[in-house]
C-alpha cells in the first residue's frame, strides 16, 4: 500500500506539470440573448429591452425575433416585433442592445420598416441569402398578423404574458432564447 502511494506521488511529481501545459479544450463559440421584463399601459406602446452577446469569439449574422405568444382565448396582447427579424452582425465578444417593439392590440402594424429591414438584408455582401431567407420569412409571417388587425385602438387584456425572444444562427440555424414578461395594466 504505500509503495502505491509513494508510486502515486513519484508519477504527479514528474508528470503534473506536463500536463498542466497541456491546451485546454477550446470552448465552442456561440452567443446568448437576455431579455428584461416590462410593464406598460392597456392603451400604449412598450418595447422589449434585450442584449445579444457573443460568447467565446463568436463571429457571425444573428437575427432577433418574437414570435407569436400562446396566449388565453380571448386575451388582446401587444403584438411584439412589428415586423421581420432583426440582423444583427456580431463580432467577438461584442454585445449588442436592441429594443423589439411591443404595438397595442388592434393597432395596423406599418410594414414600411419591414421594406427597409429587407432593403439592408439585400445589399449584404458575402453569405447575405442565409439573413435575406430569415428577414422574408419574418416578413411573410408578420404579413398575416397585420392584415387581422382591425383599425382603431382598443384596450389591452390586463395580466402578465410570457413572450419568447429567439436568437438565430443565419448560418447554422442555431436558436437560442428567452422569455420577457410582459405586464398590461
Amino acid at each position: 500500500m504505500k509503495r502505491r502511494c509513494l508510486l502515486l506521488f513519484v508519477w504527479i511529481l514528474a508528470f503534473g506539470p506536463v500536463l498542466e501545459s497541456l491546451p485546454a479544450h477550446a470552448a465552442t463559440p456561440s452567443f446568448t440573448i437576455s431579455a428584461t421584463n416590462v410593464t406598460m399601459p392597456s392603451s400604449g406602446d412598450g418595447s422589449i429591452p434585450f442584449v445579444l452577446t457573443s460568447v467565446d469569439g463568436y463571429i457571425g449574422t444573428v437575427a432577433v425575433q418574437c414570435p407569436e405568444v400562446n396566449a388565453p382565448a380571448g386575451a388582446r396582447i401587444p403584438f411584439c416585433g412589428g415586423g421581420p427579424a432583426f440582423a444583427f452582425d456580431l463580432t467577438a465578444d461584442e454585445t449588442v442592445n436592441g429594443n423589439l417593439t411591443l404595438t397595442p392590440y388592434g393597432v395596423p402594424v406599418p410594414l414600411a420598416a419591414g421594406g427597409l429591414l429587407i432593403g439592408l438584408a439585400l445589399r449584404r455582401r458575402k453569405g447575405g441569402w442565409p439573413t435575406l431567407a430569415l428577414v422574408l420569412a419574418g416578413t411573410l409571417a408578420s404579413l398575416g398578423e397585420a392584415v387581422g388587425c382591425g383599425g382603431g385602438t382598443s384596450s389591452m387584456t390586463p395580466g402578465t404574458y410570457p413572450y419568447t425572444i429567439t436568437a438565430t444562427n443565419a448560418k447554422t440555424n442555431v436558436v437560442v432564447s428567452t422569455t420577457a414578461n410582459v405586464t398590461v395594466r
